[in-house]
Parts: C-alpha cells; structure tokens; sequence
C-alpha cells in the first residue's frame, strides 16, 4: 500500500550510523535503550500526538541509496517552527509518497523482521528499488500498538 503524507516535523535525539559491518545493529538497539532511559519523550514541548517516529535519513549517498552514514533520529511530531530544546534534533519528513508496510502489532522487537522484507523485496524487485527515494524512510510506532514503516518513493 502506498500513502501520500508530510511534511511532518518530528524533534528527538539523533544518531548517526552506517550499514557498514552491520554496524547500525548494533548501534540502533543501544539507542533506543538510552532515548527510553533519558526520558527523551518528556524532554520534546509541544508534542502533537504520543506517537513515536524512528526517522533514517540524511543519507550519505542521498537520492541514490542507503549506504555508507546515515542520521537515525527517535522522536515525537510537533508543529512546523518549533524549536528543539538543547540536546536534540528537529527533522521534516518531506511530503512524499510512502510504500507503507505493517509489523506486528504491540511487537517492537519484530520490526526486524519487517525490514529484512522491504531488503528482500528492494533486492528481487528492481522497480520497487528504483522508484525508492533514499531521502527518509521512518518507522511509526502508535500508543495502540500499531507499527508500520513507512519507504519514501520518488513521485512519478
């Protein structure tokens, strides 16, 4: 399924990581330990939903693919103009058209999962790949335990 959204603005802490040596599994985990631990979540004003968002952008070969570093950014939508609060980023996740694809429900930990399907369906599929923007993919995580992922598509 496919959706048009954005630009949402989305304030939260920012790692950057690479796909290299499949650094970014070791890296992604950890961090979403300390953003939790921080109480990253209470630090964000202005919060328009509960709503967590798992942003991958700011790709080192932006527009082409998805290797070499990248900024993985948790956070929470606020309103366009808002100001992020010192130790934190602001992102705007363009309006764009999304493949989205859903997780199990209340299951995080099998977001993995849901990735290795989009790989293998961006390696088998060369259509599917081509028209993949790399400019922001993101993860959506809702309070009534609804996850999807959301791949930024080139417009047609």
């Amino acid at each position: 399924m496919e959706t048009r959204l954005g630009p949402l603005t989305i304030v939260g802490k920012e790692l950057r990581t690479t796909n290299d040596n499949a650094q970014a599994f070791t890296d992604i985990p950890t961090f979403w330990e300390k953003f939790y631990q921080d109480g990253t979540i209470e630090k964000i004003p202005h919060k328009v939903t509960e709503d967590i968002y798992a942003i991958y952008t700011n790709f080192a070969h932006e527009g082409i693919d998805n290797m070499g570093v990248y900024s993985f950014i948790i956070g929470c939508q606020v309103h366009a103009g808002e100001h992020p609060p010192e130790g934190l980023v602001s992102v705007e996740l363009p309006r764009a058209t999304y493949a989205v694809f859903s997780s199990e429900p209340g299951r995080p930990e099998k977001i993995v999962e849901t990735w290795q399907k989009i790989w293998q369906l961006s390696e088998q599929d060369r259509g599917f790949d081509s028209r993949r923007s790399y400019r922001a993919d993101f993860e959506h995580y809702r309070p009534s335990g609804e996850i999807a992922v959301y791949i930024g598509m080139k417009d047609a």
